[in-house]
């Protein structure tokens, strides 16, 4: 009867054991699992960052999560310990050499430890840029106010291993990667993939930025406005980085483009809108480009009235317009009364006056003092001077 207790003793350790191994093996897969490693990696020196750098980690959603930020030893690693697991992504942030690189990293996705951030080397020279594609689409024209909306995208790549970052005063204006734009650009907005830390600065014939490029193709949306003047609007310009493709996108019915340098390609459909399509390739740095927008929309004479009353100094003086206006108005319909007042008068005058004298011819004639002839004569053109009379009275 001995033997089942001690199988029953040596069940019940044996289980008690499991239990307590099994605990500690989950808490240390919850221990590692709620820790996150990771490195710098300077991809222009091709090593691991060999300066200590501050690393920050933002969890999101980040109303109630706190944002860290751990210093990497001397081998560009960093590690964070005891983070929420039940956030949607994180945020890997660090700033070398006043350029800010961040990589984001989702929590529904599986991802590999250690976490690897990229950082480079940076250079203020243009050489290693270029313009892959830059793309003028006309969004559309307003013809009573002559302005036309632009969307204007354009993809650069660097093909360095160094992260472009202007220096103006080493470089000048000149040394700033500079987008040319359609003269009188207005009311402007820019969106960009490039990384924060620079300044978009409108200059005259364009936007010129300041915005670090690090090595790879990045993206960036100018939308602005323009006007144009009878019905045209020059554009020129010298493109500042090698171009492979360059073309502009103005809607069918709207008007059309000359340019020597420009070919006709097929028209493009976007949405329900069919556009004409322009197209320069291949275009060297400091190249020229010339081209006119003719036949735009031509505003109706009563969309200009429409624009002359709405100036400002237009409707400050219409009250006083519109009193004048009225009393010219008035004293010149007193005026015309007035004067046909005075022709009446005068018409009567006339009248008595020729009557007396076609009284006085008679009486003449009967005397024998004047000729029949010539009393025929003059009595006809006194009849006649009374029926001109006559008609000017009615």
């Amino acid at each position: 009867m001995k033997h089942p207790n001690l199988f029953i003793q040596i069940f019940s350790t044996i289980s008690i054991l499991f239990v307590y191994l099994s605990l500690s093996q989950i808490n240390a897969q919850e221990s590692i699992g709620n820790n996150l490693s990771g490195t710098i990696f300077n991809v222009t020196k091709d090593s691991l960052s060999d300066i200590k750098i501050p690393v920050t980690l933002t969890q999101y959603p980040i109303d109630n999560s706190p944002i860290i930020t751990k210093v990497t030893s001397i081998d560009g690693k960093f590690q964070f310990n005891n983070l929420e697991m039940n956030l949607v992504k994180f945020s890997i942030k660090a700033t070398y050499q006043k350029v800010l690189y961040e990589k984001n990293i989702l929590l529904d996705t599986s991802f590999l430890e250690p976490i690897e951030l990229l950082i480079y080397e940076t250079t203020s020279e243009l050489k290693g840029l270029k313009i892959e594609d830059e793309t003028m689409v006309i969004t559309g024209i307003n013809r009573r106010y002559s302005t036309m909306g632009i969307l204007q995208s354009i993809k650069v790549s660097n093909t360095t291993n160094q992260t472009f970052l202007p220096a103006p005063e080493e470089t000048g204006p000149m040394g700033l990667f500079r987008v040319s734009l359609l003269p009188g650009a207005e009311n402007l907005e820019v969106q960009t993939s490039l990384p924060t830390g620079g300044h978009i600065i409108q200059v005259n014939q364009g936007v010129a930025l300041t915005l670090p490029i690090p090595p790879g193709n990045h993206e960036f949306i100018i939308i602005y406005r323009t006007s144009y003047f009878n019905e045209t609007l020059s554009y020129d310009r010298r493109f500042t980085l090698p171009t492979s493709i360059f073309r502009i996108m103005l809607p069918v019915n709207l008007g059309s483009i000359i340019s020597e340098s420009m070919i006709v390609g097929s028209t493009i459909k976007i949405g329900n809108t069919n556009y004409l399509n322009f197209t320069a390739s291949e275009k060297t740095t400091e190249e020229r480009l010339q081209a006119v927008f003719f036949n735009l929309p031509k505003k109706t004479f009563i969309e200009k009235l429409l624009n002359f009353t709405e100036k400002e100094s237009i409707r400050q003086l219409a009250i006083p317009i519109t009193t004048g206006i009225v009393l010219i108005s008035f004293l010149g319909i007193r005026l015309r009364k007035f004067i046909k007042i005075k022709k009446n008068e005068s018409s009567q005058r006339d009248d008595k006056s020729l009557e007396h004298s076609l009284l006085s011819l008679d009486s003449e004639y009967t005397k024998g003092s004047i000729p029949h002839d010539r009393y025929i004569r003059m009595r006809k053109d006194l009849k006649d001077q009374l029926s001109k009379l006559d008609k000017q009275e009615y």
